[in-house]
C-alpha cells in the first residue's frame, strides 16, 4: 500500500475528532481504543485503524475518549492540558482587548496564546493555534505593522492552508491581506518533505494538524521551518523541525507508565477473542483509567485486511459490542465502510 494512498481521506475523517458532546462528561462512559496485528505487513494499517477507532469514539456522544498516548505520559499530558488552559485565558484577554480597540495589547495576548497553544494537546492544537494567529494578524494590521500581520498570516496558512475568513467577523482590509499572502505562497508550495518515526508507525502532526501515518511524504508545505510531532500509544511524544524539502526521522521513547499498558496490549493481541484476551483488555483499560475498551485485531493477507472488533467492560468483562468484516483503507469509500463497521461495535448488544 502506498504511503500516501489513504492520507487525504483519513485526514478528512480525523478532522471530526472533537464534536460537541450530546451528554455531559459525568453522564458518559470513558472508553479507550487499541488496534493491533500479528502480521508485520499490517503494522501501518493498524496505526491507520487507530485513527478511525479514536474518531468513532470521540464522535459518539455516549463516550469520553481516553487516549493511550496520554495515559502513557501522564506528566506530559498534564503539562499540555495546563498550557491549553493558559492559552485559552490568553486568547480571552486578546479578544477582550481587540473588542475594546486596544490592538497592541490584543496582539501581545494573541501571540502568547499562539505560543502556548503550539505546545498544548494535539487533539485541539490546530483550532486554538489558528484562532490565536488569526487574531494576532488582525490586531497587528490595525497597529499599522502590516509586515508583522503578514508574518502571522504566513504562520496561520502553514497551520491551516484552507483557512477561510468570515466576512461577518473580519474587515475587508484584513481579508485582503490574508488572501494576498495565500496567493503569494501558493506557487512556492512545490517541494516535498519526508518524515518517519521509530520504532513504530506513528501519527504525524505538522504545525498542530494531523498529516497521516509514518512513513509519510509531505508535499506542498509552505517555505520555512515546520514543527513536526509524532505520537503513538505507550510512548512519549517526539518533536522535531522540518523544512519544506527536508527529511526527518523522529524517535519515540517508551515511558515507565506505558510499560504496563504495552504489556497488557501484547497479551490481548496474543489471545484476542479468548477469555485470556478479554482479561488482558480489562487490565489495559484499568491501567488507562477507562471503563470500556474498544479493541481491533487486524489480519493482513496479500493486501486484504480483515478486522475483528470487541468492546469490553473493564468492570466485569462483559462484551458490550462486537463486529467483524473485511475492510479497505486505500480509498475514501473504504475508510467510510470501515468507520461504519467500527460504529456498529459501539452500539450495545
Amino acid at each position: 500500500m502506498n504511503a500516501r494512498s489513504i492520507t487525504a481521506p483519513l485526514i478528512a475523517i480525523a478532522a471530526a475528532l472533537l464534536p460537541a458532546p450530546r451528554a455531559s462528561a459525568q453522564e458518559r462512559t470513558t472508553c479507550t481504543a487499541i488496534a493491533f496485528t500479528r502480521d508485520a505487513e499490517g503494522a501501518r494499517a493498524a496505526a491507520q485503524l487507530m485513527v478511525l477507532l479514536e474518531s468513532a469514539v470521540r464522535r459518539n456522544g455516549a463516550f469520553v475518549y481516553v487516549d493511550l498516548a496520554d495515559a502513557a505520559d501522564p506528566k506530559g499530558s498534564e503539562r499540555r492540558f495546563s498550557l491549553s488552559q493558559d492559552a485559552a485565558d490568553a486568547f480571552a484577554h486578546a479578544k477582550e482587548a481587540y473588542d475594546g480597540l486596544e490592538f497592541e495589547g490584543a496582539a501581545d495576548h494573541a501571540r502568547r496564546a499562539a505560543t502556548l497553544a503550539s505546545n498544548g494537546p494535539l487533539a485541539d492544537r490546530r483550532e486554538s493555534l489558528s484562532s490565536a494567529l488569526l487574531l494576532s494578524a488582525a490586531a497587528r494590521y490595525y497597529t499599522g505593522d502590516e509586515k508583522a500581520a503578514r508574518n502571522d498570516f504566513d504562520l496561520l496558512l502553514a497551520v491551516d492552508p484552507g483557512v477561510w475568513l468570515d466576512p461577518r467577523a473580519w474587515s475587508p482590509e484584513v481579508e485582503a491581506v490574508a488572501l494576498d499572502e495565500k496567493f503569494r505562497l501558493q506557487p512556492l508550495r512545490k517541494a516535498t518533505a519526508h518524515v518517519d518515526a521509530r520504532p513504530v508507525n506513528a501519527r504525524i502532526f505538522v504545525d498542530g494538524s494531523f498529516a497521516g501515518i509514518s512513513p509519510l511524504d509531505l508535499p506542498g508545505l509552505t517555505p520555512g521551518a515546520h514543527r513536526v510531532t509524532a505520537q503513538a500509544p505507550f510512548f512519549s511524544h517526539a518533536d522535531g523541525s522540518l523544512d519544506a524539502s527536508g527529511t526527518l526521522t523522529l524517535r519515540l521513547e517508551p515511558t515507565e507508565a506505558g510499560r504496563p499498558l504495552a504489556q497488557a496490549a501484547r497479551k490481548a493481541n496474543d489471545s484476542f477473542g479468548s477469555t485470556a484476551g478479554d482479561e488482558a483488555l480489562r487490565a489495559l483499560g484499568h491501567v488507562a483509567g477507562a471503563q470500556e475498551v474498544l479493541a481491533a485485531s487486524l489480519e493482513a493477507h496479500a493486501g486484504a485486511l480483515t478486522v475483528h472488533l470487541e468492546r469490553i467492560s473493564v468492570a466485569d468483562g462483559h462484551r458490550q459490542g462486537a463486529a467483524q468484516g473485511s475492510i479497505a483503507l486505500d480509498s475514501a469509500a473504504g475508510l467510510n465502510a470501515a468507520d461504519a463497521l467500527i460504529r456498529s461495535a459501539l452500539r450495545d448488544e
